[in-house]
């Protein structure tokens, strides 16, 4: 059955004078949703586990949150308590690597397939633009944190909130809730992935 609600959250931060958005997607039946339990539940992952994965060239703005389905309602931005930066004294690959998290549904097709592009990548983390095994470590632990948030039901830090994969092919208001698909697994990729729209001349 299809959620009865359906939200878009944004990670919003700055790398190397830029910013740096990370589109995820959320579902949940809870009838009256409080969307900055959700945002809160992000910020928490940020600043105990993505930190430790990306720079301190790389920092955290805030989160906004705009609910899709039943109706689309103006961005909900939450703000952490306290500044929130990554690793100090650790130099970050150019803005346009970025490490890679698989969000997978059980499902085939790419319309149920989804991808995380993480900023910031520590250079001490990488060798022949693959994770070591120390750099991959922090990868997995941020997919662990977000898992046990938004995907393990029977986790002691579940949250009424799943993240998953919202289908663009075809979509209308009316079918944000049956275009999305809850994830079953998070999975950490060892390459570095290339995002091509931010190297210089490239894009738009």
């Amino acid at each position: 059955m299809p959620f009865a609600h359906v939200a878009r959250a944004v990670i919003s931060g700055t790398l190397h004078g830029s910013v740096t958005n990370n589109v995820l997607h959320f579902g949940t039946d809870t009838a009256v949703p409080d969307w900055n339990q959700l945002a809160q539940a992000i910020i928490f992952c940020i600043a105990n586990a993505f930190k430790n994965m990306t720079s301190s060239e790389w920092k955290f703005d805030h989160i906004g949150v705009t609910p899709l389905f039943p109706n689309l309602e103006d961005e909900i931005i939450v703000f952490s308590n306290q500044p929130i930066e990554g690793t100090p004294f650790a130099n970050a690959l150019p803005s346009f690597n970025a490490a890679l998290i698989s969000i997978q549904t059980g499902l085939g097709g790419k319309t149920h397939r989804g991808r995380m592009f993480l900023p910031g990548v520590i250079q001490n983390d990488v060798s022949q633009s693959l994770y070591t095994d120390p750099g991959l470590q922090k990868v997995i632990q941020f997919a662990a944190c977000l898992a046990a948030r938004f995907i393990t039901s029977e986790s002691v830090d579940a949250t009424a909130f799943k993240i998953g994969v919202l289908s663009r092919k075809g979509i209308t208001q009316a079918t944000v809730a049956a275009n999305f698909t809850p994830a079953t697994k998070l999975v950490p990729r060892r390459a570095i992935a290339t995002l091509h729209s931010r190297k210089i001349g490239v894009g738009v």
